[in-house]
């Protein structure tokens, strides 16, 4: 399978862990998230998030997800890319985090460690059922579907 490139309007994705990737047997309520990275020419300024309560087949929490991005982008609520993510720059290191480099994190499978601050803001597990958007110029980019 050919490599793709990855650019801030090209991946919106879905994760969790591969243990818990199968479907639901029963109909027990857990916590889901539509995530989003805000990103700026190629860094990433800001996260987003809301939190869902939901039942259902996992299949269907994911296309619930889907499907409410455009609602929930102008609830989401805001955090600060978190400070152990740092840029080297002339002047020495400063907190943040490139797009790029969010992807090669989600390349090693570690696509959620950024959110992990927002999973305990909201009282979540450490690896939800989720959905990722990258939002460049105020707007979802929703061109491809990944599936971990």
């Amino acid at each position: 399978m050919g490599r793709e490139k990855q650019t801030p309007r090209s991946k919106p994705s879905s994760q969790r862990r591969p243990a818990q990737a199968n479907e639901s047997k029963g109909q027990a309520s857990e916590k889901i998230f539509n995530l989003f990275l805000f990103v700026d020419g190629e860094l990433i300024t800001k996260l987003g998030s809301v939190c869902h309560e939901k039942s259902g087949s996992d299949r269907d929490k994911l296309s619930f997800l889907q499907a409410n991005v455009n609602d929930d982008l102008p609830n989401a609520v805001d955090f600060p890319v978190p400070g152990r993510y740092q840029l080297a720059t002339s002047s020495g290191l400063k907190p943040g985090l490139r797009y790029e480099g969010y992807m090669r994190l989600a390349e090693l499978g570690k696509r959620l460690e950024v959110f992990e601050e927002i999973f305990a803001h909201f009282n979540g597990p450490p690896d939800p059922l989720s959905c990722i958007t990258p939002i460049v110029d105020g707007k979802p980019r929703i061109e491809t579907v990944t599936r971990f």
